[in-house]
This record gives structure tokens, C-alpha cells and sequence, in this order.
């Protein structure tokens, strides 16, 4: 295959200066056409103008995937500072407001009750209900009460009671809501009372109970609040029957930390 002589020239210097570089190799002396190693001048250049053009071919391999590679880097970092940013975010508002301790606070009430709304022969009952409230900077929290209605009419009632609760802050007013459930101990007439019957009697069992119920706080100053009104819709279910206790309680609440 014939070069031109420009290719010749190239291949001849390279030839040389890969010659002139190895250690103990002597330059092979040209006369005019011939090589006395017995090689063709011809043969000799084509083998390195080949060499030359894979060294040119590798180079141009290696820039042709640097940008690639930097393409991928650049999309690779995006990504990750885009999952990084709203988690470090994310960590900066969460995170204080978890590491705050939340607030205790302990409550008495004074609670009236109807024992069984949907029945008219009852007579109200009446007592007193405490308990305690983990209530955290959110609007979420817990709370635990019990309640003993001994006072007024004859159907008593008792429950310990415990579960989540709501909560929303506005300057003074607080208004609340919890969902609770526990157990509870009630007393019922096992017959309503009628002329030429014989005279009703209480019966009285224990059974499960949950119970509704909202209010509103007012803050007197950080420790102490007054509870202006809590309502509650409850359900026991006891022994063939189910009681629906309808109640109202005012009272105070005290902060502990």
C-alpha cells in the first residue's frame, strides 16, 4: 500500500525516536529502498503509521467518554443534592421540635352525667373525673382519666379511660379532642318503672367503654388553665345491654413542667 510522503516523513521520525529511546537497540542502517535487518523501508513505516493511527483512535476514544463521564457525574450529583436537601431540611424542623420534652399537665374536673341518654327513668349522676395529659408542641398527644360518678341518682358509674388526643393553640384558648377507651363499671334499673309492676332493680356489671368528648382550656398564666366546658358521647358495653352515657365537666388544669 503506497503512502504519501508527508505520511512517510511521520512514520520515519516516529521510527526513529522510538529507536533513538530503547535502551540497547541500535538504529538500523537505511540504504536508499532497503534495511539491512532485512525488512522493506515500506513494510517498516505501514507497521508504525499503524501503530500511530491505534494511539490516535485510543485518544479519540478517551475524549469521546470524558463527557459522558462528566454528564454522568453532573446528573448523578444532582440527584443527590436534590434527596439531600429536603432531608437535611426536613431534619432542621422535625428534629428540635421531637428533642422538646412536651408538656405534662394534670386536670380535676367536675362531671355530670346522664347514664342513658336514650332512656327517660334515669336520673342524673354526678362526681368528680382526673387524670393526666402528655401533650406535645404539636397538635397531637395522650391522655388518661378516670372518673367515679357516685353522687345523685342511683345508677353510679366508673371508667379508666386512656388514649390519643388533639389539640390546637390560639393566644389563650385551647380548644381539644381525644378518642378514649378503657373499661368501665355501671349500675342500670332492669326494668323501667310502671304501675302493677313489680319494683325495678339495679343490676351492675363491668365492661368495656370508649368514649368522644371535646372542650376548650383557657390559660390563665403558663401554669394554670381553667377548663370552661368539655362534652362527652360515650358507649358500655355491658351484660344484654349497651349504655350511652351523654356527660359535661368543668374544672382546672395544672402544667407541670
Amino acid at each position: 500500500m503506497k503512502r504519501s510522503s508527508v505520511e512517510y516523513s511521520i512514520a520515519q521520525n516516529s521510527l526513529q525516536h522510538e529507536r533513538r529511546n530503547a535502551p540497547g537497540t541500535a538504529m538500523p542502517v537505511v540504504a536508499q529502498d532497503r534495511v539491512y535487518d532485512g525488512r522493506d523501508r515500506d513494510e517498516i513505516l505501514s507497521d508504525v503509521f499503524q501503530q500511530e493511527q491505534m494511539k490516535v483512535a485510543s485518544l479519540s476514544r478517551i475524549i469521546v467518554s470524558v463527557p459522558r463521564r462528566i454528564s454522568w457525574c453532573l446528573w448523578t450529583g444532582i440527584a443527590l443534592l436534590c434527596f439531600w436537601g429536603p432531608s437535611r431540611a426536613s431534619s432542621q424542623t422535625i428534629a428540635p421540635a421531637l428533642r422538646t420534652a412536651p408538656n405534662l399537665s394534670a386536670f380535676a374536673t367536675f362531671t355530670d352525667v346522664k347514664p342513658d341518654f336514650r332512656y327517660y327513668g334515669d336520673l342524673a349522676v354526678y362526681g368528680i373525673s382526673a387524670g393526666g395529659i402528655i401533650q406535645t408542641r404539636h397538635f397531637y398527644g395522650a391522655e388518661a382519666r378516670g372518673t367515679l360518678l357516685r353522687m345523685g341518682g342511683m345508677e353510679h358509674q366508673e371508667s379508666l379511660l386512656g388514649g390519643p388526643r388533639a389539640a390546637l393553640h390560639f393566644s389563650h384558648f385551647t380548644p381539644y379532642g381525644a378518642f378514649l377507651g378503657g373499661v368501665g363499671n355501671a349500675w342500670w334499673w332492669n326494668n323501667p318503672r310502671h304501675t302493677g309492676q313489680p319494683e325495678p332493680k339495679l343490676d351492675e356489671a363491668i365492661g368495656p367503654e370508649w368514649s368522644l368528648l371535646g372542650g376548650v382550656d383557657l390559660h390563665f398564666n403558663r401554669r394554670l388553665s381553667f377548663r370552661l366546658g368539655e362534652f362527652s358521647y360515650s358507649k358500655i358495653y355491658v351484660t344484654n345491654r349497651t349504655l350511652t352515657p351523654l356527660g359535661a365537666s368543668a374544672g382546672f388544669v395544672f402544667r407541670i413542667n
